[in-house]
């Protein structure tokens, strides 16, 4: 039942927005399962199995297409716009966090987890400083 422009004025403004917000986060959610309900793999640091039964994807991937026909009908029922997500700033949103994460992955930086042996530096912080290197050459291609 899609709400009359009257009706949609008298619903509270913030309530909107976080409602928009938590349905958006859903359909994320449901996009992150969906894209899992198929991975499978060996990463360089990681081996990810899937164990779920081709019956088991198929009732998940059911279910992710009522939840996506709901989100659908709650959408057209508050007349939420679509949001235009630019994936420029949401790739250099990752990469800025995961440049932190490699700043942070330095010798001096891991003190606070005990004192590093003398030899860490010369081992770890070459690498670090390489992927903080590419990390940010990522970044610059973004910039052009």
């Amino acid at each position: 039942m899609e709400l009359s422009e009257g009706d949609r004025s008298e619903v509270n403004l913030r309530h909107r927005r976080v409602i928009r917000l938590n349905l958006l986060i859903l359909e994320e959610t449901m996009a992150e399962v969906e894209r899992l309900i198929g991975a499978e793999g060996e990463g360089i640091l990681r081996r990810r199995r899937n164990p779920l039964s081709t019956a088991t994807r198929q009732e998940l991937l059911d279910r992710i297409e009522q939840v996506r026909r709901t989100l659908v009908e709650l959408k057209d029922s508050f007349g939420f716009a679509v949001e235009e997500q630019d994936v420029t700033r949401m790739i250099r949103a990752l990469l800025s966090h995961q440049w932190t994460v490699l700043c942070d992955t330095e010798s001096r930086r891991l003190r606070g987890y005990g004192e590093p042996a003398p030899e860490l530096a010369a081992r770890l912080d070459p690498s670090i400083a390489k992927l903080i290197r590419l990390v940010e050459g990522m970044e610059a291609c973004l910039v052009r």
